[in-house]
C-alpha cells in the first residue's frame, strides 16, 4: 500500500490518543457510529437494519429506536442482516438475542469495546471476533527542527464516535479499544478470532463512500 495514501486517510482521521473518555454520561449510550465504519462493513455485509439507534443517528432507513425496543421485536423479519452499535453500559441482553437469531438465521454484527472481563463477552460463543488494531504510517514533521524529516508513526486503533448532541465526529476517541463481533446466520462453530487494522477499514469505507457518492452523482 502506498504511504502517501496512508498519509492522506490517517490526517483526516487520526486520534487524539487520549485515554480517558470526556463524553457527558448522560449521552454516553447515544454516541454514533462514523460514517466510514459503517460503510467498509456494510460492503461486507449488505446490511437490512440499524438495530439501536437514534432518529438523528440511524444508519439505515430501516431501523429500531428505543421507544420501539429491538430486544423484543424478531430481528429475522427485518431482512439477513442487521448493524449493531448498542448501548455500552448493558450489553449482554443484545449479545443474547443475537445468539437467539443467529439460530433462526439472521447475522448480527456488532461495534463493541474489547473487553473480555465483562459478563457479556461471547469468547465460547459461535461468533468471529475480530479486534481493531493500530497501524504505522509516515509522518513528517512541518515545523521545528525535524522539519522534513519523515518517521514511523504509530497510530491508535480506538475509535473516535460521533457526539449525540452536536452530530460531530469527537476529538477523544473511546478510552478502551474496540472489537467487531459477528453472529453468522446458522453459525455453529467454534469463536474464531481474527484482527483488522483501523487504517483498512478506514481505506474500505472511504471506497465504500466514494461509491456512494458517484452512484447518487450519476
Amino acid at each position: 500500500m502506498k504511504y502517501s495514501k496512508q498519509n492522506e486517510i490517517t490526517e483526516a482521521f487520526m486520534a487524539n490518543h487520549q485515554q480517558r473518555s470526556k463524553t457527558n454520561k448522560r449521552y454516553r449510550d447515544h454516541t454514533s457510529t462514523p460514517q466510514w465504519l459503517y460503510a467498509a462493513l456494510n460492503e461486507r455485509h449488505d446490511f437490512d437494519i440499524d438495530l439501536a439507534a437514534t432518529d438523528k443517528s440511524a444508519k439505515h432507513t430501516q431501523y429500531f429506536t428505543k421507544r420501539q425496543n429491538a430486544l423484543k421485536k424478531a430481528w429475522h423479519q427485518y431482512g439477513d442482516a442487521g448493524w449493531l452499535n448498542p448501548p455500552y453500559s448493558h450489553i449482554l441482553p443484545w449479545v443474547e438475542r443475537a445468539l437467539s437469531e443467529q439460530q433462526k438465521g439472521f447475522t448480527t454484527v456488532f461495534l463493541v469495546p474489547m473487553d473480555a472481563s465483562t459478563e457479556w463477552w461471547p469468547g465460547n460463543q459461535p461468533c468471529i471476533i475480530e479486534e481493531i488494531t493500530g497501524y504505522y504510517t509516515d509522518f513528517t514533521y512541518k515545523s521545528g527542527k525535524q522539519k522534513g524529516q519523515t518517521i514511523k508513526k504509530w497510530c491508535s486503533g480506538r475509535i473516535e464516535f460521533v457526539d449525540a448532541r452536536t452530530g460531530k465526529v469527537m476529538k477523544d476517541p473511546l478510552n478502551k479499544p474496540c472489537c467487531l463481533i459477528t453472529f453468522p446466520a446458522h453459525y455453529q462453530g467454534d469463536t474464531i478470532r481474527t484482527s483488522v487494522s483501523k487504517f483498512e477499514l478506514m481505506l474500505q469505507g472511504e471506497i465504500a463512500l466514494n461509491k456512494q457518492h458517484s452512484k447518487r452523482a450519476a
